[in-house]
């Protein structure tokens, strides 16, 4: 009759690191197929290894395998142990000890055997998690696949000599196989895990960029989209427009409602700017603070001026309350403008100064305004 054998066993209570203390599974026998259905967590070991139940009716010759009734390779997986009527012992064992999955892996051996590897663990145990023992099954494989003898796994004395039988050829011929599997899990692997790192790359790249608090580009985006503007303005010869904007009076909203109704004032604005600016080649960034900027390629300045006044508007028929402003009793903003043509001769900063300053004299006019810079052709 077959067997399961318990041949090792480690946990944090002493009897659990020993299998001559094992009070249930030393052995487990496995007597047909109907036997081992009636033991949930057995046959649902069996089922996930890919193991056939009709391996263990009389007059069955070997261990039948099913390779594509299973999806993770060789992995046993229960993501949720408690309640679950594979796992056996829910009062005794899953509850008390706070079981939340189980995962093992596993294998057919020469001679019509298998193995099979079981941890019970106390954290959740996602799939994706779990198909990463299909490798470790397979290696695992490969290193006890020689013992697969009575005489050599029972033996007493550790003999440091290869077992023998190990060049019989069901033992080569399951090694190849077990090789090629290998190879194929590792290349599936390689190629997962590129995915991954090139989403982790973009994911990185993406929060290196992005304002988390607006969504919108930072100033290291805003500052590496001036420079590709400034060059591509330099060979067309079109120009290039900028809107500084800055909320009125922002330290006072802060202060007066809370840096929460600041944020959410921040928002707001942002959306204001992503509807009023609608071309693809333009670039809406969070320049710094409550301030804002527009970068607006191939814009001249009276249509910059047009774009700066409609997200004035805008912002004012929003009506957001600001009991503490001095220009109004909702928020507004100051926009400075300015658009020129790049050449080698200006530095880039230029055209930020140009748009500073005309924000500035915007705020100083009385805020709620705009300003325009000097037009530079």
């Amino acid at each position: 009759m077959r067997c399961l054998t318990l041949l090792a066993s480690a946990g944090e209570k002493p009897q659990w690191n020993t299998r001559s203390q094992s009070q249930n599974h030393q052995c487990i026998p496995l007597p047909s197929s109907e036997g081992v259905a009636g033991m949930p967590m057995i046959a649902q070991l069996m089922q996930q290894l890919g193991v056939k139940l009709s391996t263990f009716d009389a007059g069955s010759t070997g261990m039948l395998m099913d390779l594509d009734q299973h999806q993770l390779h060789n992995v046993f997986y229960v993501p949720e142990a408690v309640g679950n009527p594979c796992i056996p012992d829910q009062t005794g064992f899953v509850i008390p000890h706070g079981i939340r999955s189980v995962v093992g892996f596993g294998g057919s051996l020469p001679g019509h055997q298998m193995f099979a590897v079981i941890a019970f663990t106390r954290s959740h145990i996602s799939r994706d998690i779990a198909a990463l023992f299909g490798p470790l099954s397979l290696c695992t494989k490969l290193a006890v696949m020689q013992f697969h003898r009575p005489d050599e796994t029972f033996r007493e004395n550790r003999r440091s000599t290869v077992p023998s039988g190990t060049n019989d050829a069901e033992f080569l011929a399951l090694k190849i196989q077990c090789l090629e599997q290998l190879v194929h899990v590792y290349e599936g692997t390689v190629a997962d895990q590129a995915r991954l790192m090139e989403r982790a790359h973009a994911e990185l790249y993406r929060q290196a960029l992005v304002d988390p608090l607006t969504n919108l580009a930072n100033r290291r985006a805003f500052d590496h989209r001036l420079t590709l503007e400034w060059t591509r303005s330099q060979r067309s010869g079109h120009p290039l427009a900028l809107l500084l904007i800055d909320v009125d009076l922002f330290k006072q909203y802060n202060d007066c409602l809370g840096h929460l109704a600041g944020d959410d004032c921040l928002r707001l604005i942002t959306q204001v700017l992503v509807h009023s600016v609608r071309r693809s080649t333009d670039l809406v960034a969070r320049f710094g603070g409550e301030e804002f900027a527009v970068l607006l390629p191939d814009t001249s300045l009276t249509r910059a001026t047009d774009i700066a006044e409609i997200v004035r508007a805008s912002v004012q028929q929003r009506m957001l309350p600001h009991p503490r402003s001095s220009v109004a009793d909702t928020v507004t903003i100051s926009i400075g403008v300015a658009s020129m043509v790049a050449d080698p001769v200006r530095r880039m900063d230029a055209l930020i100064h140009n748009a500073d300053s005309a924000l500035y004299a915007a705020k100083a006019a009385g805020r709620n305004r705009l300003a325009i810079a000097p037009h530079l052709a």
